[in-house]
Formats: C-alpha cells, sequence, structure tokens
C-alpha cells in the first residue's frame, strides 16, 4: 500500500509531477501535430478522418512510448527508500492516465471543438 507524506512538499514528489507536464505535453503536441498536418495535406478531409489518420500513424509511438517509462518507472518499485518506491508508483500511473487522454480523451475534444 502507497503511503505519503503528510508533508507533500517533499522534492521527491515534485519531480513525477514535472515528467507528468513533460510526457503527457510531448505525446499531446507530437499527436496534435499528426493531426494539423493531416488537415493540411487534405483540406476537404472530416475532422474524424484526419484523427483516425493521426492515430493510425502516431498511437503506436505514443503505446511504445509510454510502455517504456512504464517499464523504468516500475524499476523503482524495490528501492528500500519509501519515497523512490512510490514515485515508481506515480510516474506509472501517471503515464498510463496521459496515454489515456491522448488516445481517447483528445480526439473527442478535437472533434468536437476541431471544426468540420
Amino acid at each position: 500500500m502507497v503511503t505519503w507524506p503528510k508533508d507533500i512538499g517533499h522534492a521527491e514528489l515534485a519531480a513525477p509531477d514535472q515528467l507528468h507536464d513533460a510526457i503527457a505535453a510531448d505525446d499531446t503536441v507530437h499527436l496534435l501535430t499528426r493531426y494539423v498536418q493531416e488537415r493540411k495535406r487534405d483540406p476537404g478531409a472530416s475532422t474524424r478522418s484526419a484523427l483516425l489518420t493521426s492515430l493510425r500513424t502516431s498511437g503506436a509511438a505514443l503505446v511504445v512510448t509510454s510502455i517504456i517509462l512504464v517499464a523504468g518507472s516500475l524499476c523503482f518499485l524495490p528501492a528500500n527508500f519509501q519515497s523512490i518506491h512510490d514515485v515508481g508508483i506515480l510516474l506509472s500511473a501517471i503515464v498510463v492516465t496521459a496515454l489515456i487522454a491522448d488516445l481517447f480523451v483528445l480526439p473527442l475534444m478535437a472533434e468536437r471543438f476541431g471544426g468540420r
């Protein structure tokens, strides 16, 4: 069971938050850049079509990098130092959550607010 320190201002717990921002932003920018390229390549295409093409071409890269990041984060689990162990759990959860958001939430938002 994960026990969080009462003072969450520890430096050990600040790093996962910064990594979360970097991971989520990188994957989101990667997917949105591909989406914009698809929209420019075929201006008459629907938002859904551009999204599906973007997910087909970039989705695999997002999944593979997320698997690698989770595997790396899980290496912290055997640590004797509880904060390091907790960071491994937190980073893994953050990466999985960011991947789910990029693969499911972002396309729904783009379809809803993305125009055509």
